[in-house]
């Protein structure tokens, strides 16, 4: 029999990007079986488990029930749980990598280490010669930033690592820790392509943080700040108390969408950019 060497969390979330609370997550490898249930953030942690060919389970609203069946990899493994779509339980994972430096010198054999701020789970690894670093398997959520040399601490922040294959950080002392981040705007419009002023379009992280929100300007248009940490977020426009348009973006650098009160979103007028 394999040694339990699989720890499991994630996060369960409906189709707008919501936490789901309160649903038991059952996960099952050949005789072994383990189980959770999401607290008020959609979070859950399972139990160590056997590597291998696993089953899971997610029962919510008293009868709604999901089953999938993927391969579990020692290690670290995050779910993310949608049921109803048609991926209903994917593993996620991103590399974190980046570059150590003061000004123009590299610093080498600094400690860089993420605690995730849900989980409390602390991954850490040093930069080498050439000051770069890197962090494979990293699940999505918010994380905590400390970086160390010699029994000193050169900075902290805090970062989101998002549905990106990759994040690259830029590590300087006594500087903010900087991660790549997406420019967003774009049109809201009606059923006859009509600006709707007066209109808000407020983007929020799915995993907690800061939101960001604009006013719809007389032709439609709108514009959000630039620094937007790239991730899944939750967009709502909202007009009069009213919410006209409501869904799940994956956010990626430079993007401009078409939001329309028909057809909902689209990037650039063309390809939806909704996450599946």
């Amino acid at each position: 029999m394999n040694s339990p060497d699989v720890r499991i969390a994630g996060l369960v979330l409906d189709w707008r990007g919501a936490a789901i609370p309160d649903a038991e997550v059952q996960t099952q490898v050949d005789d072994q079986s383990r189980s959770a249930v999401s607290d008020e953030n959609g979070y859950f942690e399972l139990p160590p488990l056997p590597a291998g060919e696993a089953t899971v389970f997610v029962d919510w609203n008293d009868e709604k029930t999901t089953r999938a069946v993927l391969t579990l990899e020692p290690g670290d493994a995050f779910l993310l749980i949608e049921p109803g779509s048609w991926n209903p339980v994917s593993q996620k994972t991103n590399l974190v990598e980046g570059v150590v430096r003061d000004g123009p010198n590299v610093i080498r054999e600094a400690s860089v280490s993420m605690e995730n701020i849900s989980s409390g789970e602390r991954l850490e690894t040093r930069s080498n010669n050439y000051g770069r670093f890197e962090l494979k398997s990293v699940p999505a959520g918010w994380y905590q930033v400390t970086v160390h040399r010699d029994g000193a601490r050169l900075t902290h922040g805090r970062l989101m690592v998002g549905w990106m294959a990759s994040e690259h950080l830029l590590i300087e002392p006594g500087k903010e820790i900087s991660q790549d981040t997406g420019i967003f705007n774009g049109r809201v419009s009606d059923e006859h392509d009509n600006g709707i002023p007066g209109a808000s379009v407020t983007i929020t992280p799915v995993f907690g943080g800061e939101i960001s929100s604009t006013a719809v300007e007389e032709s439609g248009y709108f514009d959000l700040a630039e620094g937007i940490a790239l991730g899944m977020y939750h967009l709502a426009v909202v007009r009069d108390g009213e919410t006209l348009v409501e869904e799940r973006m994956l956010l990626h650098p430079h993007m401009y969408l078409e939001i329309s009160t028909v057809h909902g979103v689209q990037e650039g007028g063309d390809e939806a950019a909704i996450a599946p």
